[in-house]
């Protein structure tokens, strides 16, 4: 072998050993490359999404980012992390709705204050009688009237509270009788039937009663406002023999008692009527005159008619009433029902959105399972408030109509 060979392989032995000692050189120092083993964002509890009760995600915290001005690329960049890292797609939903689900809570608090609103609107039936609708009629008579006509006119009055419908409170004062032992004649004021429905044998013994000195209008007209304050006051019939004698403002006094003051004059002296026509007037009421018992009769009969058609237009209007109430609070469920629809289907159109986008940026989510989630949670709570609305807006209907209805027949 000659000089020029012997180099050739020399050299080639070298280049070798060379190349391999580089390969063993790369392979005890590969380059570095960061790993991400953590989430630099931190979530919240889970907890309040994963129940399978849609009343319970009414009531949970929304998500930090669910404002108006809400950041779709703020909160992209979280779960693009989330997604490197490879967190399963369940924990993706939940991460989404820790970040953006809505806030429901106020629609909550107003479905569970659906029990008082029923309670209110269902009481109509209930207290269609009651004191809030009671029509209370109250008789003022003047023991002065006379002897002749005491037994007579006093007959009619009671025939008048017989007449009554049965759900009307009525009584009967007199004023200005002889006065007791003891007792100034301005004072001579007797309960001869107490405010109630009408019943005989609540009856005081009024034909014994004698014409006194003095006629204690005002007194009398006070007696209403003290004794029966506590309820409705709604008509007052005064049957005058002639004006206050008692230095007393009956004017006033009737104004006084924010109800309808009807006087019937009977034989009242022509100077002293004027007197008992403001005492009518104070009060938007009428003046009737009468001169006899005949008169008297048909006057009384008169007011009996009108006074059971005002009972009936009042509960008509009362009806009406409770029923507008009823009506405001059901248009008002109606609005918070579809304005909680409008805020689930923002919420579905949101999270949807932010699974899409991660799928079209290339991230290994499936994008079918998470959006079948976000469906499911949207039409759940869709339903929810639909099967509580619509329980609330039929028992409404029914449990305060029908007691009406019932009590119209």
């Amino acid at each position: 072998m000659n000089e020029q060979v012997k180099r050739f392989l020399l050299l080639m032995g070298c280049a070798a050993t060379l190349a391999a000692c580089t390969v063993e050189e790369e392979q005890f120092e590969p380059e570095e490359q960061e790993e991400i083993d953590e989430h630099s964002y931190d979530f919240g509890s889970f907890d309040r999404f994963t129940s399978t009760s849609p009343a319970e995600w009414m009531q949970a915290e929304p998500g930090n980012y669910h404002t108006e001005d809400f950041d779709d690329e703020e909160v992209l960049e979280i779960l693009r992390e989330s997604a490197e890292l490879g967190v399963s797609d369940e924990e993706l939903f939940y991460q989404m709705l820790d970040l953006a689900a809505f806030d429901y809570r106020d629609d909550y608090t107003y479905f569970m204050q659906f029990d008082e609103i029923q309670s209110e609107i269902t009481s109509v039936g209930a207290n269609l009688m009651d004191e809030g609708m009671q029509v209370n009629i109250h008789l003022l008579y003047d023991a002065n009237i006379g002897t002749d006509a005491d037994v007579e006119v006093l007959g009619l009055l009671q025939d008048f509270m017989q007449d009554m419908p049965d759900d009307t409170n009525v009584s009967l004062l007199s004023y200005g009788a002889e006065a007791e032992s003891g007792e100034r004649s301005c004072d001579s004021i007797h309960e001869i039937h107490p405010l109630d429905r009408y019943d005989e044998r609540l009856l005081q013994e009024g034909n014994a009663i004698e014409p006194g000195a003095s006629i204690p209008l005002s007194s009398a007209l006070n007696e209403v406002e003290v004794h029966y304050s506590d309820h409705e006051t709604t008509i007052v019939y005064v049957i005058a023999s002639g004006a206050d004698t008692c230095g007393g403002d009956p004017a006033h006094a009737a104004e006084m008692l924010d109800a309808v003051v009807h006087v019937i004059g009977y034989n009242v002296d022509p100077n002293e009527r004027e007197a008992l026509e403001s005492v009518a007037s104070s009060s938007e009421g009428t003046f009737t005159h009468v001169e006899e018992v005949e008169g008297f009769q048909r006057v009384i009969q008169e007011a009996s008619i009108y006074t059971i058609q005002a009972w009936r237009d009042w509960q008509v209007e009362f009806i009406e009433d409770k029923r507008a109430q009823q009506m405001e609070h059901i248009d008002e469920s109606r609005e918070r029902q579809d304005e909680m629809n409008e805020r689930t289907r923002e919420e579905q159109d949101r999270l949807r959105h932010l699974t899409d986008q991660l799928e079209e940026e290339g991230y290994r989510v499936n994008g079918a399972y998470i959006r079948s989630m976000i469906n499911e949670r949207a039409v759940s709570l869709r339903t929810y408030m639909f099967e509580t609305a619509i329980e609330f807006r039929d028992e409404a209907f029914q449990a305060s109509l029908d007691p009406i209805e019932e009590d119209q027949e």
